[in-house]
């Protein structure tokens, strides 16, 4: 086995490893609601019933999960296929989960009295800040296939502070899968905006502040899409510019440090 399989299997094995772990702990702490583990949803705040059942429900399948990523690992010797199976899996019962809890809170609130008039946490139209950092990803992506043939099977992925090359992965490992996971996570935060309920502290901002969230998300999607496409053009094209690099980069620092500060100002604060 080449060394390159044998760092694949090793990464896959972790990841198997820190599923079955994660399911393990979610089902420990199941019935107690916390703010460290488990599914940590608004509506599984909102109901002891909903954080008893999810977080049941969700131990039990990511230690299943992580049992059928380990015997992935062994019999299938292919990391893109283990991402994709992984992603999938993540997603599946993660949504499935969030549909649960939701289902128990609504039925919840029909059991109960109403007093006044009600008030639901309103969301954000989040389509524009998902065009953008989906269109963002996809030209990274798009760029990638175009250059793949060009790129060494050995790539570098990160630099140190005087510009060289300090950290290097496989190139599937290095331009595609870590930079596609690392993508969409801004996108899923964003996509929860439309429901503050999904996210913990939601309910507690304002609709400026999800707008000012779905911004930073959209700030971090282009960032990681330009990281990637500059990466993309070192290790195909020998193309490296340290004042192109570190304008980008501390620029980027700059909007997310101004609106981290917008955030903090609008959390809380009324319509």
């Amino acid at each position: 086995m080449a060394g390159i399989e044998v760092f694949n299997m090793m990464f896959e094995i972790f990841i198997a490893f820190l599923m079955f772990v994660s399911g393990l702990l979610t089902y420990i702490f199941r019935n107690k609601p916390n703010t460290a583990i488990g599914f940590r949803f608004g509506y599984t705040f909102s109901s002891k019933e909903a954080w008893v059942k999810v977080n049941t429900f969700g131990g039990k399948a990511f230690m299943a999960f992580g049992v059928l990523l380990f015997v992935l690992s062994l019999k299938v010797r292919n990391i893109l296929i283990f991402f994709i199976v992984m992603i999938a899996g993540v997603l599946l019962i993660t949504t499935y989960g969030y549909k649960m809890a939701r289902e128990i809170v609504e039925k919840e609130s029909l059991r109960e009295p109403a007093f006044g008039e009600p008030k639901p946490v309103e969301g954000i139209n989040v389509k524009p800040y998902l065009a953008i950092q989906i269109g963002a990803l996809a030209f990274s992506i798009i760029f990638l296939v175009l250059s793949w043939d060009r790129l060494p099977e050995i790539v570098a992925i990160h630099f140190n502070i005087a510009g060289e090359p300090d950290n290097f992965a496989q190139k599937t490992l290095g331009v595609f899968l870590f930079p596609l996971a690392a993508s969409l996570l801004p996108i899923a935060l964003t996509y929860m905006a439309k429901d503050p309920m999904m996210l913990r502290t939601a309910p507690k901002m304002s609709k400026k502040g999800l707008k000012i969230l779905a911004e930073m998300m959209t700030i971090i999607a282009i960032m990681l899409a330009w990281a990637n496409v500059y990466l993309i053009l070192y290790n195909a094209y020998n193309f490296h510019s340290n004042a192109l690099l570190s304008a980008t980069l501390l620029g980027g620092i700059g909007l997310l440090l101004i609106e981290t500060f917008r955030l903090l100002l609008a959390a809380g604060t009324p319509e």
